[in-house]
């Protein structure tokens, strides 16, 4: 049975274990911290979803980093959708936050916070709503959730066709997080949309958002919490002018550095 503590064991101590009883430690769904390491010792090539995975890698294993991209068919500059918020019941003078994605223990706190920004928001006299997407496999917002859902549109889980028009619906796009090992070694795969329907995004300072420049590419701070996030909308609020621009340069830096034929040429090279 394997629980959360025992994956928490000191690694020291779970190195002194039996080979069996390391095994029945690992869920199938995380990476084996030996035989891992063995598996890549023997490629020819390690591909990378981001270069600071390049630790993980034995020496001498040539590797490559690529970055994901979008369906470029589906996600595409689109100007903001009046009818779907009006049929989403959003006021005129509301900003729109969207957040695509599901909420796990590993991004509950991150998530939790774009709540906490948008009832910051409206406390302070700035009319704000969430748009939001995806499931919840932990009960983040607590006990008491009126706070959270007086200002948030539930979705729930959305067909991709329908994931544009959510996007389109929305003034700015949101993902949370900060610096850390949660989010050093990932590329978040919202992002490559976000960035290609062309609106601006508030993003952490860590994996891509170190190669992006802030107030061009993208909003970016050290940390996007609910302070960050606040703070963020209201600068974008009153300058929509750096609101299009950033969303322009956004989607520049989408069609530059994230489509599929960058990424096969740099795999096959």
């Amino acid at each position: 049975h394997i629980t959360e503590r025992s994956l928490r064991r000191p690694w020291a101590e779970m190195k002194l274990l039996a080979s069996h009883e390391l095994d029945a430690l690992i869920p199938p769904h995380l990476s084996h911290p030996v035989r891992a390491e063995t598996m890549l010792s023997g490629a020819h090539g390690v591909s990378l979803i981001m270069d600071k995975l390049a630790e993980l890698v034995p020496g001498g294993v040539p590797t490559v980093e690529f970055w994901a991209s979008a369906d470029e068919d589906l996600f595409y500059p689109r100007p903001l959708d009046t009818a779907y918020r009006t049929q989403l019941g959003i006021a005129p003078d509301e900003t729109v936050l969207a957040y695509t994605g599901n909420v796990h223990a590993s991004n509950a706190h991150e998530v939790r916070s774009v709540y906490v920004a948008v009832a910051m928001l409206n406390r302070e006299g700035y009319p704000a709503r969430l748009v939001r997407t995806g499931r919840d496999f932990v009960d983040f917002l607590g006990e008491q959730t009126a706070w959270a859902h007086q200002h948030s549109i539930e979705l729930g889980f959305v067909d991709r066709e329908e994931m544009p028009r959510v996007l389109a619906a929305a003034d700015i796009l949101v993902q949370p997080g900060s610096p850390g090992p949660f989010n050093d070694f990932r590329f978040p795969s919202k992002l490559p949309e976000f960035l290609a329907i062309g609106r601006p995004v508030v993003m952490p300072a860590t994996n891509i958002g170190l190669r992006m420049k802030h107030r061009e590419h993208a909003y970016i701070v050290k940390s996007v919490d609910a302070t960050a996030v606040f703070d963020a909308v209201v600068e974008l609020r009153k300058d929509p002018e750096l609101r299009l621009r950033m969303g322009a340069e956004g989607n520049r830096f989408f069609r530059d550095w994230l489509s599929w034929p960058l990424a096969g040429s740099k795999l096959r090279e």
